[in-house]
């Protein structure tokens, strides 16, 4: 009794762990249940159909693992579309592709001038000339004590910033507002 107990379960055991290795391969080939191709087959010769069903279980593991490749492959991919698509979505509005060349090709965010010529207005707005003859005027009127001497001439960088243009004396701590006037 305890022995085909035994038996009773060891072969539902067997079959459950067959059955979901031996569906796909059927519906793949069309071929029917190869536990009953090997009952059938080796009906009397209990070491033949062991051997059989062994090959099949073979067979089997070998197609299990390549769809298990291939549906490991399909999501590795779909994941790193999934990466490319959030990271495209987080990208902050300044890396956007091309971005970076078109701020190459741009003109210059500061340049570095020498004053030539410094005259201030009964408004008290400076009015300053470079070298090049480039002239520049404040948009902010600098505290007189910031007021530049119109007898030296100074070396100074100029900046361009969202705000507009920023005017940096070399020995002057004071930033002054200014704008192109030609």
């Amino acid at each position: 009794m305890k022995t085909s107990a035994f038996v009773a379960v060891a072969s539902m055991g067997l079959w459950a762990l067959l059955a979901p290795l031996l569906a796909p391969a059927a519906a793949q080939t069309g071929a029917e249940d190869p536990v009953a191709a090997c009952r059938a087959a080796h009906g009397s010769d209990a070491t033949a159909r062991i051997a059989c069903l062994e090959s099949a279980i073979q067979r089997m593991r070998g197609q299990v693992a390549q769809a298990e490749q291939q549906a490991a492959a399909a999501q590795a991919r779909a994941a790193e579309a999934q990466q490319q698509a959030e990271a495209q979505r987080s990208r902050p509005s300044w890396s956007i592709p091309g971005f970076r060349a078109a701020q190459e090709n741009a003109e210059p965010t500061s340049v570095r001038v020498e004053l030539t010529r410094i005259r201030y207005g009964r408004d008290g707005f400076g009015i300053f000339t470079t070298a090049d003859g480039q002239v520049w005027r404040e948009t902010v009127s600098a505290p007189r004590r910031r007021h530049l001497d119109p007898e030296q001439t100074y070396q100074a960088e100029i900046r361009r910033t969202v705000l507009g243009y920023r005017m940096l004396v070399d020995g002057i701590r004071w930033e002054y507002k200014v704008e192109p006037l030609n």
